[in-house]
């Protein structure tokens, strides 16, 4: 990457510019700077910016503009190339959607090709790419149908595929040189309903969520890389999904045992047996149970048999 047109130095200044901006900032500048469309709905707890790819088919590249501790503070350091701001988590991810549109060369020829997306609310575990999702799914005329999904939200440099990991799409990834890590949820861990596979890109940031929050600025360069090898390669293909089915017992309505207060009673008085099992011989001669038997002999009679002894 910076062999040509993107370089640290380079880099660094969008980062800048993306870690002190505001989140109305973010969706009251881009819609003019960078062609995005701002939808809103409901005010604006529901909104994201939506930027369409050159193909109805075009991959989609998503990131989020809300953080956790909105400081804007920041450091740099030039010798190591690290920058230090709590914004990190994930205004690295939008400068990276802003270095790949600005890009000149032929590092992101095809991921500039990609739509794109920037949501809202990630960080509260409601993040608008669900209402992207559904738009979509309704309109795809307007947003068209993305091939696959690329989300650049992740700490360190493995990448993650949530419940999109499969055999295949794993070995496409490593193929162009992502590992595969785990993880708990982002932006594409809301938008399966579009049947496409997704992966989020480590980005070269650690202690996200806290004021020492820092990125490896070279890190993120090399993840440009390789999401652009991915995509040079598979930009074309759709790598489809088929959401898992969850069933929900909520929705049947199983009966529900009440609580007894008393003790239930017997609606019948158990029958009095005047025998005991003690009391019971078995007959040698019919080998029936009886209570009435005699011992003739040496043999164990019950009444009828030894009766019939005298007949």
């Amino acid at each position: 990457m910076e062999s040509t047109t993107m370089n640290v130095k380079t880099f660094e200044r969008i980062v800048h510019k993306t870690c002190t901006e505001t989140v109305e900032d973010i969706f009251n500048d881009y819609p003019e700077q960078y062609g995005f469309e701002r939808i809103e709905k409901h005010g604006k707890r529901q909104r994201y910016l939506y930027r369409p790819g050159i193909r109805d088919e075009s991959p989609l590249l998503i990131c989020h503009a809300d953080t956790v501790l909105s400081s804007r503070a920041y450091e740099y350091d030039a010798w190591t190339g690290v920058v230090t701001s709590s914004e990190l988590d994930d205004r690295l991810g939008i400068a990276v959607l802003l270095a790949i549109i600005q890009s000149t060369g032929k590092d992101c020829v095809n991921l500039s090709d990609c739509a794109m997306l920037i949501t809202d609310n990630e960080e509260i575990g409601q993040s608008t790419s669900a209402l992207f999702a559904g738009d979509c799914k309704q309109n795809p005329e307007r947003f068209g149908r993305p091939n696959w999904l690329m989300n650049f939200d992740r700490r360190g440099m493995d990448s993650v595929c949530y419940g999109y990991e499969n055999d295949t799409f794993s070995s496409l990834l490593r193929h162009c040189g992502h590992t595969i890590g785990t993880g708990t949820c982002s932006d594409i861990s809301r938008m399966e309903s579009l049947g496409v596979s997704g992966v989020n890109v480590g980005i070269g940031y650690h202690g996200e969520h806290s004021l020492k929050c820092r990125a490896y600025l070279r890190d993120t360069l090399q993840s440009i890389l390789a999401a652009e090898c991915f995509c040079s390669q598979f930009h074309h293909v759709r790598l489809s999904y088929t959401p898992p089915i969850r069933h929900v017992f909520a929705h049947y309505n199983f009966p529900v045992s009440k609580p007894v207060s008393k003790p239930v009673q017997p609606t019948k008085k158990p029958v009095h047996n005047p025998y005991q099992w003690s009391d019971m011989l078995v007959c040698d001669d019919c080998r029936n149970v009886s209570s009435d038997c005699t011992t003739l002999g040496g043999f164990t009679l019950c009444g009828d048999c030894s009766g019939s002894l005298y007949m």
